[in-house]
């Protein structure tokens, strides 16, 4: 069951950084853009 555990890490890791993806995107977009 390695296999098994391993992917469902990455799946994690992935959702994520695709939270943290997301909230910057939405930082960004809120934030002056000066720099």
């Amino acid at each position: 069951m390695p296999s098994n555990s391993k992917s469902y890490t990455v799946r994690r890791i992935t959702k994520f950084r695709h939270s943290i993806l997301d909230h910057t995107k939405h930082y960004k977009n809120k934030a002056p853009s000066c720099h």
